[in-house]
Order: structure tokens, then C-alpha cells, then sequence
């Protein structure tokens, strides 16, 4: 037993492991990816990478909840037949939500969280004359900042992942 490198069978354990998984995996008709490579190779890194960005989106998209602004009823098969059948498919569900839903949270945000918000604006980007302190587009800026805050709420709120509009 001393002789035994433990570190060494340890490091290359998957020569039966992996061969026993990837056997299984198949018998039972699983999807799945086979890398192959040095852990340490930058191949195998990219390759790895890149199934590992897909399994995180695969994943996400089976629980996606996508709200959209403005549209007809939710959860009507008759008229909403094809996001019916892509939520059974595919896992996510795109529900209409009225634009005055949205209209009242935008409208409940406060100037501080608006201040806070333009503060954040001003000290990543450079902001154009009209649209600084004293500008006469300072208010646009204003009102896009209270828009992507009470947005941004809504969606927290609603648990939605994305949106889109009509």
C-alpha cells in the first residue's frame, strides 16, 4: 500500500469513472458533451467554457419569465396559442402586462433614487452640455432615469427576466 501513488490515482481516476458515466449517461439517453484534453490545456478550457455558457443559458431559459408591455390577454390559448405552446416546450412563459401597470411604478419613484441614478450617470459617462445640471435637456435625463428605475422594478417585482414591447 505504500507504494501506491494515491495523488496520481486520484488525478486520473476518470479512466474508469468517466468511461462508466458517459456509458450510463447514454444508456439512459441523456444529452450530454464529451471534452476531452489536459485540465490544464487551453483547448480544453475554451471547450469546456463554451459547454458551460450553454448549460447556464439552457437552464435559465427553462425558467425565463418574460413580461410585455402592451398586448392582449394572458393565458389565452385561443389567441395566445403560440406562447402557449413555446411555455410548454420550451419552459418559459411571455405574459402580457398593461403599459399603465408599468406607467404607475415609473411614477412612484422618488427624486432621491433619481438623484442617485444620474449620479451614477454622470460619473461613468460624459454627458453632453444640454443634458448636464444646468442643461436644457437636464429633464430628459431625469425622465429616462425614473423610466429605467421603475422599470427595473417592475420587473423585479413581477420576477421577469426580460421584456419586450409591442
Amino acid at each position: 500500500w505504500d507504494s501506491i501513488d494515491m495523488d496520481f490515482m486520484n488525478l486520473n481516476q476518470t479512466a474508469h469513472g468517466g468511461r462508466e458515466f458517459g456509458f450510463i449517461g447514454a444508456r439512459m439517453r441523456q444529452q450530454h458533451a464529451v471534452v476531452t484534453g489536459h485540465w490544464q490545456d487551453k483547448e480544453a478550457h475554451t471547450r469546456i467554457g463554451a459547454w458551460m455558457r450553454q448549460a447556464v443559458s439552457k437552464q435559465d431559459t427553462r425558467q425565463l419569465k418574460v413580461c410585455r408591455f402592451g398586448d392582449n390577454m394572458r393565458e389565452v390559448a385561443v389567441t395566445d396559442g403560440d406562447k402557449v405552446a413555446a411555455q410548454i416546450k420550451f419552459g418559459f412563459s411571455v405574459n402580457t402586462w398593461a403599459v399603465g401597470d408599468l406607467v404607475q411604478v415609473v411614477n412612484s419613484i422618488g427624486d432621491g433614487d433619481i438623484n442617485a441614478l444620474i449620479d451614477e450617470y454622470e460619473s461613468s459617462y460624459t454627458l453632453t452640455p444640454a443634458t448636464q445640471i444646468h442643461g436644457d435637456k437636464r429633464q430628459n435625463v431625469r425622465e429616462a432615469a425614473r423610466i429605467e428605475l421603475g422599470m427595473k422594478r417592475f420587473l423585479e417585482q413581477g420576477g421577469f427576466h426580460a421584456f419586450t414591447t409591442t
